[in-house]
This record gives C-alpha cells, structure tokens and sequence, in this order.
C-alpha cells in the first residue's frame, strides 16, 4: 500500500512509518531483489532529504535496518514543507532511529570489501552496505515561464491542476497548488 499524499495535518508525513512500504530502490542500486536486500544487508547510506530518501528510510528503519541520511538542508522535506513541519518530520525520523547527517554532503564513495566507504564535506566518515542516491529532481521551469504560466515554487495550480493560462494543465512534480491550511507546500 502506497502512503497517502494527505497533508491535512502534521501526522499526515508519518503514516509511512505504520503501513511498511517496500525498499525497492535498494534492491536496483545491489542488482538483488528487495526481499534479499532487506534481509542480507544491515546497513543504508540515503543521499538525499526529500521524498524519496524520505520513504525509503522509513521502509528500512521499519524492518530494523541502520539508516543514515546525508542531505545538504537542515530538515527532511524542507524544499517542500513549511519550516515548522519539517523541522517535526526531522525529529520524527530521528526519534524511529534514523541517523540524520543534516547540512553536509558526500564527497567521496569508494566500494571496498562488500562495504561504502563514505565521507563527507564535514569531515564524517563511515562504513555501509549500501549507498542509495535519493536526490529526487531539480525543477526546470524556464519553459513554463516563457509560456506565460504563473510559477511560484511549481507551476501554480488550482484544485483542478489548471494553470494561469486557459486549457493548459500541470500535474505530479512541477506542479504547485496553494493550500490555505498549509501554505507553501508542493503538491
């Protein structure tokens, strides 16, 4: 079962942790299937702060697995949540037993003895099975600005995913939908 989008509230970010999602990314980085990753490998390094090192910390942490997370921000999700919320998802995750490396980023990656060996730009070092990069993505919005549509931190919205200009639609990643009871965030 896939977590909900739901952000009506601040316990909404952390059902992931109660419905188990599978870690499917970490089977693609070791070439094994998942249920053989989950059960063979103790140890995960997630590049990443947003959504995806987001669920896949919860899917592994909620089988007992040694989770680091490696990300440049203060908070998990903070691109995309308000300040207040991320910074509670933040100590969410760390209350489950997530390791947070907030702040920093990986440097260097050397694969030596079934291991990562990973170190950072703040002078962390250490030792994993794996090393997962959950970078997410980067939002190119030149062309939507160049066509007229109204953008803001996506290409703005309404509840029926319509644009500021008529018969054009945005969706999924890019776009962005202004929440009164929750402003900011990207839907």
């Amino acid at each position: 079962e896939r977590p909900s989008k739901s952000r009506s509230s601040t316990h909404a970010a952390t059902r992931t942790w109660r419905r188990g999602c599978s870690a499917s990314q970490p089977a693609r980085s070791t070439g094994i299937s998942k249920e053989k990753a989950t059960k063979t490998l103790d140890s995960f390094a997630l590049l990443g702060g947003g959504f995806i090192g987001g669920e896949l910390a919860a899917a592994l942490v909620s089988v007992g697995k040694q989770v680091t997370m490696i990300f440049p921000d203060r908070f998990i999700l903070q691109r995309v949540l308000p300040i207040d919320l991320a910074g509670y998802i933040t100590d969410y995750y760390r209350s489950k037993g997530v390791t947070i490396l907030d702040g920093d980023v990986p440097t260097d990656a050397v694969r030596s003895g079934g291991v990562v060996h990973l170190a950072t730009r703040g002078g962390k070092k250490l030792t994993t099975d794996v090393a997962i990069a959950a970078i997410g993505l980067n939002l190119h919005l030149e062309f939507a600005k160049r066509a007229g549509l109204k953008v803001e931190n996506g290409i703005t919205v309404n509840s029926l995913l319509q644009t500021s200009v008529p018969n054009i639609y945005a969706a999924g990643d890019v776009a962005f939908i202004y929440l009164e009871f929750l402003p900011g965030v990207l839907l």
